[in-house]
């Protein structure tokens, strides 16, 4: 992380003394560089903004080595770094305000609920002396004019259920702020009775502004990844006692929020028992091994659950390639690493997916009665009368709309719409697994709710920003 802030660090710094080089010279010999405050703070804003690094980084001894070699004289004012990023965060928002004015398609919005367990001593009589805080983080997703798969984040704040702060009126206000009512069709929450109140709320709200299809019925969308959840806690909820003694005999290491590992334990404890690892008394005696009934059972709940994962591998496997269609081509046996390698699809599931058991294929009906009518054949029909693709693992939808956008223009805008509502707010591999809700960064929400919000959406924009030009 040093090495990281250090060496990205000079060359933001190197950027805009090399800019002071240009403009800037002592008005006796021209020849001085005279160094620009507000250009330096301009440059560590823009890379606060950009990259997963704190502000409270640049006031850190490694910096300070930097500021030896730049500019000894020059003492970073958290304060008006703060300052600086708030102000990028508002010429940005009028960007992204922008690009909505310019796009002519739907957006859809996924709201995620992020944890941040934290100490706190006025809360030492509470269980292990924590206090729980919810963030909302919304995020509107389209396809623009490219057929690229967009998500930006646009809030983030805490998760307050009062009359001024609920979750309704914050989305309600940034939908206003942005100027997209009007564009919104779907919205993918988490599945509870708390999340019903919100989406009807922004659906009323929409649909006074445009007309909604099937009146709203498909407006609100459940996150798979958490009904996937749900549906594991239930079946480890009947073998909980089991799971307990298996805990005891198979080293699970260190515990994690993700159910999938619970899953391989179990597979992992059946397997040595099938081999008769549990008989030896030398060895397990003096464990409470779990009885033939009770094997019987986390048989039956593996295969239940072991369906559900191979599920959510097709679910991870679709939403990755389509949030990071460069990762595609195949051709290379090697996987890229790089800053955001954390997000890296595990390569069991790509292999996996691979096979053409997983693909899913479309059976089309031809209706007798369209095939013998002479009238010219409509956009839906004659796309009905295409042929089925033979299977690849190349095969990438989004591109094929592109190509196909100019024979079909107005099926490829009902595709371009229905193709970027997510199925679940989780955005990386990990998420689809968790039991818990997954944690938000403690480095970011303790900077403060304003400092915060402008950070988690200015790195969604900015750094994708930079990745579209390039």
């Amino acid at each position: 992380m040093a090495r990281r802030l250090k060496t990205s660090a000079c060359s933001y710094f190197q950027m805009t003394n090399d800019r002071c080089d240009r403009n800037s010279y002592d008005g006796d010999n021209g020849n001085e560089h005279v160094f620009d405050e507000q250009k330096a703070y301009r440059a560590m804003a823009m890379f606060v903004c950009s990259e997963k690094v704190s502000p409270r980084a640049f006031l850190g001894d490694s910096f300070k080595e930097v500021l030896k070699i730049t500019n000894p004289g020059f003492h970073v004012s958290f304060a008006t770094l703060e300052r600086h990023c708030l102000k990028l965060y508002k010429e940005e928002t009028e960007k992204i305000k922008q690009v909505f004015r310019d796009f002519d398609g739907q957006v859809s919005l996924s709201m995620d609920i992020l944890r941040h367990n934290t100490y706190d001593v006025r809360s030492y009589k509470l269980p292990q002396g924590q206090t729980v805080f919810d963030y909302m983080c919304l995020t509107v997703h389209f396809i623009d004019d490219k057929w690229k798969l967009n998500n930006r984040v646009v809030y983030f704040g805490s998760l307050y259920y009062t009359t001024e702060y609920a979750p309704e009126k914050v989305i309600l206000k940034c939908l206003s702020d942005l100027e997209i009512e009007n564009k919104v069709s779907a919205v993918t929450t988490l599945n509870g009775f708390e999340y019903d109140d919100m989406a009807e709320a922004v659906k009323d709200h929409v649909q006074g502004k445009k007309l909604l299809q099937i009146n709203g019925k498909l407006f609100r969308i459940s996150c798979c990844a958490h009904l996937f959840r749900l549906m594991v806690e239930e079946a480890f909820e009947e073998i909980e006692w089991t799971i307990r003694k298996i805990r005891r005999i198979v080293p699970f290491g260190k515990s994690l929020p993700q159910w999938h590992i619970t899953l391989h334990i179990l597979q992992e404890a059946l397997e040595l028992e099938s081999k008769g690892e549990y008989l030896k008394e030398d060895e397990y005696g003096c464990f409470d091994i779990p009885s033939a009934e009770e094997w019987k059972q986390i048989r039956g709940v593996c295969k239940l659950v072991g369906n559900i994962y191979k599920a959510a591998e097709v679910f991870i496997f679709d939403d990755y390639m389509a949030h990071h269609p460069e990762k595609n081509d195949h051709r290379s046996d090697s996987t890229s690493s790089g800053p955001e390698s954390d997000e890296e699809l595990p390569r069991h599931i790509v292999e996996r997916r691979r096979d053409p058991c997983y693909e899913f294929h479309c059976l089309v009906e031809y209706n007798q009665f369209i095939q013998s009518n002479s009238l010219p054949k409509s956009e839906l029909e004659l796309y009905l009368e295409e042929p089925v693709l033979p299977w690849s693992k190349d095969f990438n939808l989004l591109n094929w709309w592109k190509a196909a956008s100019a024979k079909y223009p107005t099926m490829s805008k009902i595709a371009r719409d229905l193709l970027a509502i997510p199925l679940s707010v989780a955005t990386s591999s990990d998420a689809y697994y968790y039991t818990d809700f997954r944690k938000a960064n403690g480095d970011v929400v303790r900077l403060g709710p304003d400092l915060a919000n402008a950070l988690m959406c200015t790195r969604s924009w900015i750094k994708k920003h930079r990745r579209d030009i390039n």
